[in-house]
């Protein structure tokens, strides 16, 4: 409770006002006059003090377009108290038990939320496994809710639409995933993905960004165990080949391997092909491809041809 000097009672004069934050009231401290009440407190939610993990919120959770109907319904709590904290009798209790199971069982009743909940179920599975950002969740999730208005999920896989969305999503923000990484983590086939995602680049004329190879050096080192030299020095061949457009129509993993395997034997870091080939994704011969197709300078460079 606090008190309020600034304002008069009405009834006796004195400026002695009680706030009861707690029942929304104010009233006089010398005669007892009710002021106002059901006052809605305007202040902070609550202070916090180290230690403190109880959950005081007063609200819901905030909107999400990663929820079905957007965090928009309204949900019963689960504590078992009335507005005035006092615990309800156990026949309350097993009415709201009841009365809980209908508010979830309405909140989802066509078939279109059911179609949403499973999708974005698969999505918030995706980020974890593929350690995505809230960013490009929420993009995919802003994608695949277009999907459904169009009615291109007809005759189609959740899972796959809902993973060609994620992959899409992770090409427009330029995050480094693969179709394989983005198959295997949700359990579909690489070909059903792919043609899920050229259907959604079709049908919504996107044009998406080129992938960079140099954002999947760190990736491919790490798993290799190789030192923060070579993979500088691995950026550098690919920013010179970027320059020189030497990426267009190539596997990203592919050129990022072959400067590894470039700087790492130069370095005389002991890395087979065979072994960056299986931490990329790729084949030996893709290898040995891409490095054939680097620039004179770069194989001059690092391995002496004239």
């Amino acid at each position: 409770m606090n008190t309020v000097q600034s304002h008069r009672c009405p009834s006796c004069g004195k400026n002695n006002i009680i706030v009861d934050e707690l029942m929304g009231e104010s009233f006089c401290k010398h005669c007892g006059f009710v002021i106002s009440e059901h006052e809605v407190n305007v202040g902070a939610e609550w202070r916090s003090f180290a230690g403190d993990t109880r959950n005081r919120s007063r609200v819901g959770d905030h909107t999400s377009i990663l929820i079905h109907d957007l965090g928009l319904s309204t949900v019963i709590g689960k504590t078992n108290q009335d507005v005035k904290g006092k615990f309800i009798s156990n026949v309350m209790k097993h009415s709201f038990v009841r009365l809980r199971q209908e508010n979830r069982r309405i909140q989802i009743k066509t078939s279109t939320d059911k179609n949403f909940v499973q999708a974005f179920s698969e999505m918030n599975n995706l980020k974890i496994k593929l350690a995505l950002s809230d960013s490009v969740v929420k993009s995919a999730a802003y994608r695949y809710r277009k999907v459904i208005e169009k009615g291109m999920i007809r005759g189609r896989s959740i899972n796959a639409m809902a993973a060609a969305c994620i992959y899409l999503a992770c090409r427009n923000t330029e995050v480094s995933r693969s179709l394989n990484d983005v198959a295997k983590a949700i359990n579909v086939k690489k070909r059903e993905l792919a043609k899920n995602y050229r259907t959604l680049v079709v049908e919504f004329e996107l044009t998406v960004p080129i992938p960079n190879p140099i954002s999947s050096v760190s990736k491919i080192a790490n798993i290799l165990g190789l030192s923060e030299k070579t993979k500088r020095k691995a950026i550098e061949i690919l920013e010179k080949e970027k320059k020189l457009g030497g990426f267009a129509g190539r596997e990203p993993n592919g050129l990022a391997a072959a400067a590894l395997y470039l700087v790492g034997t130069h370095n005389g870091e002991a890395s087979s092909q065979h072994q960056i080939a299986l931490a990329a994704g790729v084949t030996g011969v893709t290898i040995r491809n891409r490095i054939k197709g680097l620039s004179e300078s770069t194989l001059k460079e690092y391995m002496g041809v004239k």
